[in-house]
């Protein structure tokens, strides 16, 4: 992952430019600056600016001196860490109040506190996340945002190479390639290179999927079997290329992006072998277990559904109870006008 993110960031660096970095969360800012530094063999200070006390942790607080004469004298106290630093980085920049923001913005005009000069300060770097419904930020104000030399707008870029520094080739594919796919033109459902590193972290020490699919959050909508296939194919499980019966036999096989491409083919195979119970059972568990919405299983699946119902309207009440009756009535909108144009769909939408 090596200057991959920001490939001119350390030239930046190098010119004393002050650098805002703006980004979505988890894609490695944080470790691009670190990276920076540590190859330019410069001292770093890195403050989360959400926590900060700016008075406690950079201003200082007023402290008397001279007590026992009678003119008392209060003296700024503050830590003198900053003092040794080449550069300072202010991580989560616009999740400061207003207060700290202030210390801030002296430190990147002046590089002082107080009008105390930071004697070894080369410059200063901040991140912030895209201000918006997505973030609980705020917007950076103007005169702030002017005393930086260097803005860079960073996109999440593959993590194969950084990941490949951990962890073993082939689940280094199984896992990217997933993640590549499940992001392309998303940006709800996101999953950042930090939590594909996260997850890769409890696979590779546990074997256990089931806290690898704990691993991501129940907000995000993921294909995981798609994941478990991938996996399974990497381990050696299963072997892409066997005949369609063998693979329907197999629920690794069960996953949308495998699905989708071979909706025909499966609704086929079970009008015509309705009485195989297994495959039947992949087949139904498929449908009620997926998490998108209504209208995908109805318009990407929908031949499937017939085929189900046709074979075994029981798992058609199953799926009912797993879903409720919101997401059943939505299912049935959406059945009902695919059969206005196909007479296959007009005994489903009746039943469901």
């Amino acid at each position: 992952m090596k200057n991959d993110l920001i490939p001119t960031l350390k030239p930046a660096l190098e010119q004393g430019y002050n650098i805002l970095l703006m980004g979505v969360h988890g894609i490695g800012k944080t470790y691009a600056v670190q990276d920076a530094v540590k190859d330019l063999g410069w001292k770093m200070k890195y403050y989360s600016t959400s926590t900060l006390d700016p008075y406690v942790d950079l201003v200082g607080v007023p402290v008397p001196t001279a007590v026992d004469t009678d003119n008392p004298v209060l003296k700024m106290i503050r830590p003198q860490e900053i003092n040794e630093v080449d550069i300072v980085f202010f991580d989560e920049l616009n999740r400061a109040d207003p207060r700290t923001l202030n210390a801030v913005l002296e430190i990147v005009q002046f590089r002082s506190i107080n009008g105390e000069h930071l004697p070894n300060l080369r410059c200063v770097v901040a991140a912030c996340n895209p201000p918006g419904e997505d973030y609980n930020v705020d917007e950076l104000d103007p005169a702030l945002l002017d005393r930086f030399h260097i803005y860079y707008n960073l996109s999440p870029k593959s993590p194969r190479s950084y990941l490949l520094t951990k962890y073993p080739r082939n689940l280094v594919d199984a896992f990217n390639s997933w993640y590549t796919n499940h992001n392309v033109g998303k940006r709800e459902n996101y999953i950042s290179p930090r939590r594909i590193d996260m997850m890769m972290d409890v696979y590779t020490k546990t074997s256990s999927l089931d806290l690898l699919e704990r691993s991501i959050p129940d907000s995000v909508e993921v294909d995981f079997q798609a994941l478990k296939n991938r996996i399974a194919v990497a381990e050696g499980k299963i072997t892409p290329g066997d005949d369609l019966k063998d693979q329907l036999s197999k629920p690794e096989w069960w996953t949308k992006d495998t699905v989708s491409r071979n909706v025909a083919d499966v609704s086929d195979f079970i009008k015509k072998n309705p009485n195989d119970p297994f495959i039947l059972d992949h087949a139904s568990n498929f449908i009620r277990d997926q998490r998108i919405g209504a209208e995908s299983i109805a318009k990407e699946f929908g031949d499937i559904v017939v085929a189900i119902h046709t074979a075994s309207p029981a798992k058609v009440d199953e799926w009912k109870e797993k879903w409720g009756k919101s997401k059943t009535s939505q299912v049935r909108s959406y059945l009902r006008a695919q059969a206005s144009n196909d007479d296959s769909y007009k005994e489903i939408s009746r039943y469901i």
